[in-house]
């Protein structure tokens, strides 16, 4: 193969996997903002930005969307995220590549002090990408959760239909530069970050107990009950989707409250205060809108789950 024919087919493959990653995320955008505005209602309702009865599931979010925002609402932040992504991507591989390199070190030095860093790894990955990682997750919790809406509080306002509708922020930088005057440079990159770190060790282990202990408990059971290959398939999908449930209804409450926190208080009759941590926000969910609000947003998630197992187990068999 010439170098110019060798040229063009490295520039048609860039060209492709940049198309791929495109398109996958126009994909996925409208599913991720539907879920963080899922997430998030119970805060909007508080600042006032919707009235008490909220969306009203999946299909009224989707059709509050379509009605004030247009089919293009679906999609808003997607190229930013987008763009996001790549300096997200490359600083959490370059912490993972040095944190990994450390331990490979002290393993020689001390195996006991590899074996501390390995636990405490997840954290410090966390806290060394939040500059980038966590100003990213504020920046778009905000941006993306914002809708049309009445400029008033709608609970205060007796005819929302006089009142302007419109977006609080018209883009990201405008995002972040109000999160920075709301929280400084500190809340910016920080907000938000004790409960990633929560969430992940949490997912960690969680993932481990599945993994060393029911997973290898449900196999040998499908192993045993069913013959057929056909049933054996099916019971594992099944095995499958209950793990994943239980998994879901476990982490979902961090997604919440990771939600939630990030969102800047927009109602009058609501003050936010600085440097709280996340069982302070936990406890005002909790107040204000019961246990339940921990798990807004499950279904869609579950949903999600079920068509990502669907979908692998479709195009491995």
């Amino acid at each position: 193969m010439s170098p110019g024919a060798e040229l063009v087919n490295v520039l048609g493959r860039i060209a492709f996997r940049v198309a791929r990653l495109i398109a996958l995320n126009c994909l996925w955008a409208p599913v991720n903002r539907i879920f963080l505005l899922q997430c998030t209602e119970g805060e909007i309702i508080q600042n006032g930005r919707l009235p008490h009865g909220g969306f009203g599931g999946m299909r009224g979010c989707v059709h509050y969307i379509m009605k004030k925002e247009g089919a293009l609402g679906l999609f808003r932040g997607c190229f930013t995220e987008m763009a996001l992504s790549i300096p997200t991507y490359i600083a959490q591989v370059t912490v993972i590549l040095f944190t990994v390199r450390i331990q490979q070190q002290l393993v020689e030095i001390s195996r006991p002090a590899a074996v501390m860093l390995g636990m405490a790894a997840p954290g410090i990955r966390v806290l060394l990408t939040a500059p980038i990682v966590g100003s990213k997750k504020n920046v778009m919790g905000n941006f993306a959760a914002d809708i049309v809406a009445c400029k008033g509080d709608v609970a205060t306002t007796d005819d929302g239909d006089d009142e302007e509708e419109a977006y609080l922020y018209c883009s990201a930088w405008e995002t972040a530069a109000e999160i920075q005057k709301r929280w400084g440079w500190k809340g910016l990159f920080f907000k938000g970050v004790d409960v990633d770190i929560i969430a992940i060790y949490t997912q960690s282990l969680t993932m481990q107990l599945m993994g060393m202990v029911i997973a290898p408990k449900l196999e040998e059971f499908v192993e045993e009950q069913f013959q057929r290959p056909g049933r054996k398939a099916a019971a594992l999908v099944a095995c499958t989707i209950g793990v994943r449930l239980v998994c879901s209804f476990l982490f979902q409450p961090f997604q919440v409250i990771r939600a939630r926190i990030t969102l800047l208080s927009t109602s009058v009759r609501q003050k936010q205060k600085r440097n709280r941590r996340f069982w302070h926000h936990a406890k005002d969910i909790l107040r204000q809108d019961g246990i339940t609000a921990f798990w807004a947003g499950l279904r869609m998630r579950f949903l999600l789950d079920l068509g990502g197992i669907l979908l692998s187990t479709l195009v491995v068999h």
